[in-house]
């Protein structure tokens, strides 16, 4: 059994809560795509795949802190 196991590679170890900023910033039309991926520190494809699945339905705005847009 591996007692020090050493991680090599980074994927994921972005937060979830600045994918939820980013997201929000990306939907709101504030910034494009390339801004808020270097800004909250996220992958710009997973940052698209994301919004793109907001706007879909597939994910839930807010699980992504985003509020619902029925009145």
């Amino acid at each position: 059994m591996v007692r020090n196991y050493f991680w090599k590679s980074n994927r994921q170890s972005w937060l979830q809560d600045a994918m939820k900023y980013a997201i929000l910033a990306v939907v709101e039309g504030s910034m494009t795509y390339d801004t808020p991926s270097s800004h909250y520190e996220v992958p710009r494809l997973s940052l698209q795949d994301r919004k793109k699945n907001v706007i879909e339905g597939t994910l839930n705005a807010q699980q992504c802190g985003l509020r619902d847009k029925t009145p």
